[in-house]
């Protein structure tokens, strides 16, 4: 009771100060941050879904980039649709309770993907350095422990930290100058001595910030001197292609949080706070499923599969003859290469299905396995020879054949 009559905020409420003394310039930035809001979860919702979808795709390293993706989405749904409604107005007030939740999930999944970026550098670091054990190391097993693990961990310290900052009293201003709830500039308005709440802040960042970074640096420096062992430049290409971009990421999402969480109280601006902490909410997870995949040639091919995909059942959609829901084409999409092929090859017996003045639509999905079983040239040449075969199997005046792959 004490603690309430004491800390009065807790029935009362923040203001958000966020942009105000731009106002000449918020509708621009509404529209510019909108759509980089738009891009972003656009970009992620992407590397989920391929990530689920492809079959080349189900590896533990993309299995933590679809964790981390998705906690991407998280974090940027706490923070963006706030900070929009703040360009709208000069000022927006939030309620106490509101403001420590979202800084508890603002830290939570922030302290999520600090995580899951150290794993990640240690399943590239254990691929790299020891490829002969890496599926026996890392199993399906080890993989969701290291996930629950850290999540476990990124909410029960977030949870700590959020109960520290707001315990303290908030008897003066209740005006932050900041478009969300961050720790800097809450812990600022506090009226009394926060030296040890600092400790306490100083130590979670700590844990949460420095250790995972240093991880993926001491990962990488044993990753980058394997690398220069190898003797195939190719090899060496390849793995630093793979390693690259999650490298550049580490250092983005990792840099600018350091730069704003570990440091005394005394030396908070908030100026510069707020353009660091729009680096890191908005242009930093939008730059991330472009790293992603322009760097990783098995992402854009995923990618380009998954486009075909969408492609074949927009035609199937738009078709008016049930021609399109024939069971050998059905049967082809679900099979992959082998199946496309052979269906083709034996075009003959499955003309007898149609008629000779209806469209010829085959449709076929590429398998990763099976191109790398046949090879490029090998795959080239069967179309050629297919469509040759097949072309003979079709009157004069029929539409041409279309064929997706």
């Amino acid at each position: 009771m004490a603690l309430l009559q004491k800390n009065h905020t807790l029935s009362s409420e923040f203001i958000i100060l966020g942009f105000g003394d731009l106002a000449e310039l918020q509708i621009f930035f509404f529209g510019l941050f909108l759509i980089m809001y738009l891009v972003t979860l656009t970009g992620h919702t992407t590397i989920v879904l391929i990530t689920l979808i492809d079959s080349c795709l189900q590896t533990p390293m993309y299995f933590f980039l679809r964790n981390l993706s998705t906690t991407e989405i998280c974090y940027i749904l706490v923070i963006v649709p706030n900070m929009l409604a703040n360009f709208l107005c000069r000022s927006q007030r939030m309620p106490f309770l509101g403001c420590a939740l979202q800084m508890h999930l603002f830290i939570a999944l922030g302290g999520v993907g600090c995580f899951l970026l150290a794993v990640m550098a240690y399943d590239r670091f254990v691929a790299i350095c020891n490829p002969l054990r890496y599926t026996v190391i890392i199993t399906r097993a080890l993989c969701l422990q290291m996930l629950t693990l850290a999540c476990i961990s990124g909410f029960a310290l977030s949870l700590t930290l959020t109960m520290l900052i707001f315990l303290l009293p908030f008897c003066q201003s209740h005006e932050i100058n900041h478009f969300f709830c961050d720790i800097p500039a809450v812990l600022f308005l506090a009226c009394s001595d926060t030296r040890a709440k600092e400790i306490a802040v100083f130590l979670v960042c700590m844990v949460i910030l420095l250790i995972p970074f240093l991880l993926i640096l001491l990962s990488y420096a044993f990753i980058i001197a394997a690398i220069l062992r190898m003797h195939s430049a190719e090899g060496r290409s390849k793995a630093f292609s793979t390693c690259a971009g999650h490298l550049l990421v580490s250092v983005l999402h990792d840099g600018c949080a350091i730069f704003i969480y570990i440091r005394p109280k005394s030396r908070y601006t908030p100026e510069q706070d707020k353009i660091v902490s729009l680096i890191y909410t908005n242009v930093t997870p939008m730059l991330y499923p472009m790293i992603y995949s322009l760097r990783n040639k098995e992402v854009k091919g995923a990618l380009r599969r998954l486009l075909v995909t969408a492609l074949t059942v927009l035609l199937i959609m738009l078709g008016d003859d049930p021609i399109f829901y024939h069971k050998e084409a059905l049967t082809a999409i679900r099979g992959g290469t082998p199946q496309w092929e052979r269906q083709i090859l034996e075009g003959r017996n499955n003309m007898d299905h149609f008629s000779s003045t209806q469209p010829y639509l085959l449709f076929g999905q590429c398998d990763c396995k099976s191109l790398r079983e046949y090879g490029d040239n090998r795959e080239e040449s069967t179309k050629v020879s297919a469509q040759e075969h097949v072309d003979q199997q079709i009157p004069a005046d029929s539409p041409k054949l279309m064929m997706l792959c």
